[in-house]
């Protein structure tokens, strides 16, 4: 469980993942906000403090490595997790070279899922404590 809240934006145009995905966090201990695409993420992390994002790959209109792009403008610190149903090394490279601290390919094991969410935020935990 989450010590304190945390936030967590998921980022998917699958409703059903990211409802899915959405109570699967929150039973984990964290706020979990929602959005259907890159541009609607944008609006809300420019408005709110987000401690990771899990984002789809493929998305109409924006895509998860330009979603990544967009972030790294307004945030070069927040987590971000690459979700995709298509494991193409040329996209996982791309999304580790603009900072995706992780790449999950779907359908993924809800245990590693957990496990992947919970290290990142512990580590980023510790990295604001020693700046702090």
């Amino acid at each position: 469980m989450a010590s304190e809240t945390q936030v967590i934006l998921v980022v998917d145009d699958d409703e059903g993942l990211r409802e899915g995905l959405s109570r699967l966090l929150e039973d984990e201990g964290y706020q979990v906000l929602c959005a259907d695409n890159g541009d609607r993420a944008l609006e809300i992390i420019r408005h709110t403090h987000i401690d990771l994002i899990l984002t789809d790959m493929r998305m109409p209109g924006m895509s998860g490595i330009e979603l990544l792009k967009n972030v790294r403008a307004v945030n070069e610190h927040v987590g971000v997790i690459i979700l995709t149903g298509y494991g193409e090394i040329e996209s996982y490279i791309e999304a580790m070279n603009f900072g995706a601290m992780e790449y999950v390919s779907k359908p993924f094991k809800v245990n590693e899922l957990k496990f992947i969410v919970n290290k990142i935020l512990n580590r980023a935990n510790v990295v604001s404590q020693e700046r702090g």
